[in-house]
């Protein structure tokens, strides 16, 4: 009578059920058939699945022939394990991996993890498995096999020629970083290096390929930038884990917890930590980038990108269920916060439509750019009518892109992967054993006026037409001083832009302030071009605090 809760009599039985203890009546139930099912499992099937196992096993060695040799050979000698190792332990994976991997118009690739198992019992002990890499996470090492054609049967005759095998040591996970060491460390130097291309003709396509894979690294930088804690995209809206609102899905259920004097104090003040993460957010999106001087409009893009995935990431999280929930009760409750949280919730979203917005339109521009980092300045004359209907464009489109000052800082851009890069080409061109990675802007300050100038430069550009606003400027001496009384802009003369391989000690000798040069007064991240060396008596410091800069329109 014991598995009636000790009551006499089945009617006692029931009534025990029904005062709600019917769950502990199920608990034993459950405990009852797992203890049976562990007697089952120790017995007779655990000895049916060892024998299923060693028959799977025997017969999967039986496929082995020496095609599974060879591939056995080669993660023997990376791994350092025997061959028998490494065959005893892959026999336990799918073998129509190999299978598909060795026929004709199978798989292209064939992965093989070496990391610690699943199980906690096998931690810290390194397991090879095969895999389709959608199975299970990586998160040690992957060694891969790629064929390079799949119209034939691989053989053993043509392994060497049409497999090629390498790894990825993704240590914790990180496949973003294993991947971007491969491309910088090992492909994109023996592609540089390398001289036979075969049917290749010209250098067009091998320097567009090449360009294009150092790209794809850097994406993976920005990638990873965005995945990473500490980036503005990896925010998080704090929830406690006390919070009781689970199952709280209706308007009803909204309206009887909005009663709960104590649960709408600690939503409140929840609500208030979610609105100081978003209004951080929005502060950072919102100051003045820090670019360098020669700032393409890839930039551009890859600013643009990286806003949109911090917002689009907000909005998910706003949107999940524990928010709604909680904004739910407190807009019942008629709390005072939700009026600032309509407020942030309209200006996230505005935001993330502009990103998006604005990257549909540079996506469309980037076509144009690119041939500009590789053209010779004749062979940009091709690209700039294109170039400039694409700008018309967005111009004209764009719902948020087409202001003043986003145009100008674009074509600012546009101008420094053109202008600026074109004159940097042409110096690197003229100095045999220089190279363009390494060659810097650098300038010098000139005592012509553009009157004065009536021939070009050996090397490099004359600028004029720029004005200082907060400094005046010494004739003699070539360097920044105090600014006549009453005189707002002083002109500057021509100022002669080139490049240089690499600093002489009297040019890092010499005291300069890097001024920065803006379209317009009005000095934004937007309206900023780049900076100019003028050289000064004063700590570069004084000319930072008096606000001293470069214009190239004063009006």
């Amino acid at each position: 009578m014991a598995d009636r809760g000790g009551l006499a009599g089945p009617t006692a039985g029931r009534r025990y059920q029904r005062r709600g203890m019917g769950n502990r009546t199920t608990n034993v139930q459950k405990g009852a058939t797992t203890t049976q099912r562990k007697s089952v499992i120790t017995g007779d099937v655990v000895k049916d699945l060892m024998k299923a196992n060693k028959a799977s096993r025997d017969i999967k060695r039986q496929q082995i022939d020496q095609r599974h040799r060879w591939l056995f050979d080669k993660i023997a000698y990376y791994t350092e394990l025997s061959g028998d190792a490494v065959e005893d332990q892959l026999l336990d994976s799918d073998f129509t991996l190999f299978e598909n991997f060795f026929k004709a118009n199978g798989s292209r690739v064939l992965l093989v993890f070496y990391q610690d198992g699943e199980d906690p019992k096998e931690k810290n002990k390194k397991k090879l498995i095969a895999t389709t890499g959608s199975d299970i996470p990586l998160n040690g090492i992957c060694l891969y096999f790629l064929r390079i054609t799949t119209d034939k049967d691989l053989t053993e005759k043509t392994l060497d020629k049409d497999v090629y095998f390498g790894s990825l040591e993704a240590t914790n996970g990180d496949v973003l970083t294993a991947i971007q060491t491969v491309l910088q460390s090992l492909f994109i130097p023996i592609l540089e290096k390398n001289k036979n291309w075969g049917h290749i003709s010209g250098n067009g396509q091998i320097s567009n390929f090449i360009s294009n894979l150092d790209e794809f690294s850097k994406l993976l930088e920005s990638a990873k930038a965005n995945l990473s804690e500490t980036s503005v995209c990896s925010v998080k809206l704090k929830i406690p884990e006390d919070l009781a609102i689970e199952g709280i899905t209706s308007p009803q259920q909204y309206q009887t917890s909005a009663t709960n004097f104590d649960l709408v104090t600690q939503l409140e003040s929840v609500v208030g930590g979610w609105c100081k993460q978003i209004e951080q957010v929005l502060a950072q999106s919102e100051q003045m980038r820090k670019e360098a001087d020669d700032t393409g409009p890839n930039s551009e893009l890859v600013y643009w990108k990286e806003r949109m995935a911090s917002f689009n990431a907000l909005l998910d999280q706003i949107k999940s269920q524990p928010c709604k929930t909680s904004i739910g009760i407190l807009f019942a409750a008629k709390s005072k916060i939700i009026k600032h949280w309509k407020e942030l919730d309209v200006r996230i979203t505005d935001a993330a439509n502009e990103a998006k917005d604005n990257v549909k339109y540079l996506y469309t521009l980037m076509k144009f750019c690119k041939p500009l980092k590789r053209c010779s300045p004749v062979e940009m004359l091709d690209c700039i009518p294109g170039l400039i209907n694409a700008i018309r464009m967005i111009n004209t489109i764009s719902r948020y892109y087409n202001t003043s000052e986003r145009m100008t800082s674009l074509f600012v851009k546009v101008t420094n992967q053109g202008f600026l890069t074109a004159m940097r080409q042409e110096i690197t061109r003229a100095h045999k054993g220089w190279a363009l990675d390494t060659v810097k802007l650098f300038n010098e300050m000139t005592k012509m006026n553009k009157e004065d100038v009536s021939s070009s430069p050996q090397d490099g550009v004359y600028i004029y037409g720029l004005s200082l606003d907060g400094a005046g400027w010494d004739k003699r001496g070539m360097r920044l001083v105090e600014p006549q009384a009453k005189v707002l802009f002083t002109p500057l003369p021509v100022v002669h832009m080139f490049a240089v391989n690499e600093l002489t000690k009297e040019q890092k000798a010499q005291k300069v302030y890097d001024c920065p040069v803006y379209k317009k007064p009005c000095r934004t991240d937007l309206t900023f071009i780049t900076t100019i060396r003028l050289k000064t008596n004063q700590n570069p410091d004084y000319w930072i605090l008096r606000g001293a800069a470069l214009l190239c329109d004063i009006k």
